[in-house]
């Protein structure tokens, strides 16, 4: 990176304060985001039967942990350059080399693409299975159609694009802005591209579900109990599509406005930054409340650490009193031996005073005897 810097006067570095506030507000929703990720994962990861059954809600936490991840670099990315133009009323000179590898707008560039991508599978996967059963059965569930196919396409689609945009930002270098903004790193263009990514997939997801959700309905008539599944399945799959268009598209649609119409207010654009954060930590909360396998095994875990933990305690603490009771042990031990060698004692004290009696009358009687005769004569 280039050691240039440019100087900008004290009323345009005391705004930067606002900045830092609110960045730290958003890696923060990015360190909670994070967090429920990993536990959302190890569930889905640790239970073989999730494993295969929820292939692409384990590819939407996969990339809701990338985006969280991106969220917290790029946080701390810039705190820190506002924090040190706060200090020393400079900024760095950036270029879009410079920016295009950064790994925080690498990864965020990632999760913004493989999120929505993901979104859009899982519309189309509740349509099929609702309108085209059997071929679901026979082709797409637990198939690897299912399993491999429609993960590795995902993955070709958003490792193709941000390539395509990593190459654009390095051979075309230009100078950027000192935060590495995604827009003026990767052009117009690609922004655009990006955010129409996301609408498009949020919103054709929720149609989707939504459809296939109606249809599920009007078949509970003459198959309750497997319509009856499938309505169920829909009703998170829904909503996850529903969070994302309003969390996600409604932000990229603000972004869009701004690319093309005129910029929008702070007041409006920041929050619209913490409604993607928050929408990349929500979907524990969809499953464990409209998904009862996924509680049940939520719920098992927790009696399970609980039971675990309860079992932990209890050892430490006999670990903690076996001094104790080794004590009292040997105190006991101690007690007995000196009972033992009281009671010894005390035997071999018998018997030396029933041997001195025995030897006293021996000595008496041939004095009896005499004193006797002596009378007789």
């Amino acid at each position: 990176m280039h050691d240039e810097y440019t100087t900008i006067n004290s009323s345009i570095a005391h705004r930067f304060e606002d900045r830092i506030n609110y960045h730290l507000v958003n890696t923060s929703l990015g360190v909670l985001c994070f967090g429920i990720n990993l536990i959302l994962l190890g569930i889905f990861l640790g239970y073989r039967p999730f494993r295969t059954r929820y292939v692409l809600l384990i590819q939407l936490c996969a990339g809701d942990l990338i985006y969280s991840l991106a969220v917290i670099l790029s946080g701390l990315h810039r705190i820190r350059i506002y924090t040190d133009a706060y200090r020393t009323y400079t900024i760095p000179f950036r270029t879009t080399r410079e920016c295009a590898l950064q790994l925080w707008l690498l990864l965020k560039l990632i999760g913004d693409l493989f999120i929505p991508v993901t979104i859009f599978w899982m519309g189309i996967e509740r349509f099929i299975a609702i309108s085209f059963p059997l071929f679901y059965r026979m082709k797409v569930d637990g198939k690897p159609l299912k399993s491999i196919v429609v993960p590795f396409l995902s993955a070709i689609f958003v490792l193709t694009a941000s390539a395509y945009a990593v190459t654009l930002a390095v051979f075309n270098d230009r100078p950027a802005n000192y935060h590495c903004g995604r827009k003026v790193t990767f052009g117009e263009g690609f922004s655009t591209f990006v955010y129409v990514t996301n609408i498009f997939c949020n919103v054709v997801s929720t149609l989707l579900n939504a459809a296939a959700y109606i249809k599920a309905k009007q078949k509970t008539k003459k198959n309750v109990q497997q319509a009856q599944r499938q309505a169920h399945i829909i009703r998170y799959y829904l909503l996850i599509s529903l969070l994302s268009t309003v969390l996600v598209s409604l932000p990229n649609t603000i972004a869009l406005f701004q690319v093309y119409v005129q910029s929008v207010s702070d007041v409006i654009s920041k929050p619209s930054v913490w409604m993607q954060t928050i929408n990349s930590g929500i979907h524990l909360f969809v499953y464990l409340i409209l998904n009862r396998d996924f509680r049940h095994r939520a719920q098992y875990l927790v009696r399970l650490e609980g039971s675990m933990s309860h079992h932990t305690k209890l050892a430490e603490s006999v670990q903690q009193r076996e001094p104790f009771i080794a004590k009292i042990d040997l105190q006991q031990k101690n007690f007995r031996k000196m009972n033992e060698l009281n009671f010894i004692e005390s035997g071999d004290n018998l018997l030396k005073h029933g041997k001195r009696l025995s030897n006293q009358q021996v000595e008496e009687q041939p004095l009896d005897e005499l004193n006797t005769c002596n009378d007789n004569s």
